[in-house]
């Protein structure tokens, strides 16, 4: 399969990411590989320095980098996607994009596309910035 059909196939996973409801797909309507995943709570802020959430990350990676061939991949990753917490998919399916072989050529949306509405300049954060910018 082209890179560019794997790419319309992979682009839908990384929409609406921050309007997901809470929630999440039942264990007994999951893939078996993804049984043990959704401990970390949807619309929790997630950190790779966390242990507890590097840990689930990592999980669902090798659950993700370990699929049989890319459709398999879509499938897992589009069942992730109604289970786990929103960063932690964002992190997880974006690290086994960049190292599965037949993902080659595929690219991940930018962060500010994925999540629009986290990531504001800092100058919308400095109180009077607008007061002083249009004085000096």
């Amino acid at each position: 399969m082209p890179a560019q059909d794997k790419q319309r196939r992979i682009l839908p996973l990384f929409e609406h990411l921050a309007s997901l409801t809470t929630a999440v797909l039942p264990p007994d309507e999951r893939n078996p590989r993804l049984r043990r995943l959704g401990r970390l709570r949807r619309g929790t802020l997630f950190s790779c320095f966390h242990n507890e959430h590097l840990i689930e990350a990592q999980e669902l990676f090798e659950t993700l980098y370990a699929a049989w061939d890319f459709d398999d991949f879509i499938h897992l990753a589009e069942q992730a996607r109604d289970i786990v917490n929103e960063g932690l998919f964002v992190y997880s399916v974006s690290v086994a994009l960049l190292h599965r072989e037949d993902c080659r050529g595929v690219t991940v949306p930018p962060i500010q596309e994925i999540f629009p509405r986290s990531l504001h300049p800092l100058r919308d954060h400095q109180p009077g910035h607008q007061g002083r910018s249009q004085e000096g």
